[in-house]
């Protein structure tokens, strides 16, 4: 592995399984809403993009009622809700090793940024954290702009920075941004390290403890 300087990672799918809680809320939306109801293997689907873009893309509302939506998710979006988490294993080991090489690490993610933080304070992970950068509340920035937001902040080469990502909007992301980008397989986007290989990549990996030993070479 390159000895990079600065290590970003996506938050839901990559660092904590966050499904139980987005799930119950986006069925609680769907309810208060009165929305057509839908199988869980859509409700999965808003796991991770921007809220704005699956309400649009997959309740198909207009742009008031994706508003509303968005409103009414994060108003239950809270508490046991928002941290009904699972953290994968082996997250703690690959941060712990990356703080003792001295290696910056930062969180870009399409989660609102303040849920973002609250969340990751709550789990532990913020410690490890030199920036959480998240969605602004309209859903306007693009990854590749959080991206940017990291690498401002550390002040490092893009050529020193990588992103760690489950989907393919952190694939993009990272190539808009211009950075590296390792994609993994047990969240909720990539499925397998062969949709990884069809974007740009330096690594894949089917779990943390593969990305551990990759940095360790």
């Amino acid at each position: 592995m390159k000895d990079y300087k600065a290590v970003l990672f996506d938050l839901d799918g990559t660092l904590l399984d966050t499904s139980a809680g987005v799930i119950d809320c986006i069925q609680l939306t769907i309810d208060r809403l009165n929305l057509e109801q839908l199988s869980m293997e859509s409700i999965i689907k808003f796991i991770g993009p921007p809220l704005q873009n699956s309400f649009k893309d997959i309740c198909h509302l207009d742009d008031s009622m994706v508003d509303i939506a968005v409103k009414t998710f994060r108003s239950f979006y809270t508490g046991d809700n928002l941290f009904n988490v699972k953290i994968y294993d082996g997250i703690f080991d690959l941060l712990e090793y990356l703080k003792s090489q001295n290696i910056k690490v930062a969180v870009a993610t399409y989660k609102q940024e303040d849920f973002a933080k609250t969340l990751l304070e709550h789990v532990g992970i913020s410690k490890y954290c030199d920036y959480i950068y998240g969605s602004d509340p309209q859903g306007i920035l693009t990854k590749a702009d959080i991206v940017e937001k990291c690498i401002k902040s550390f002040g490092e080469d893009k050529s020193n920075v990588v992103l760690i990502g489950d989907s393919h909007f952190d694939a993009i992301g990272s190539k808009n941004a211009q950075v590296d980008f390792i994609g993994v397989t047990y969240g909720f986007g990539f499925k397998s390290k062969k949709d990884v290989a069809e974007f740009e990549n330096v690594f894949s990996a089917d779990n943390v403890y593969e990305i551990l030993e990759e940095f360790r070479k």
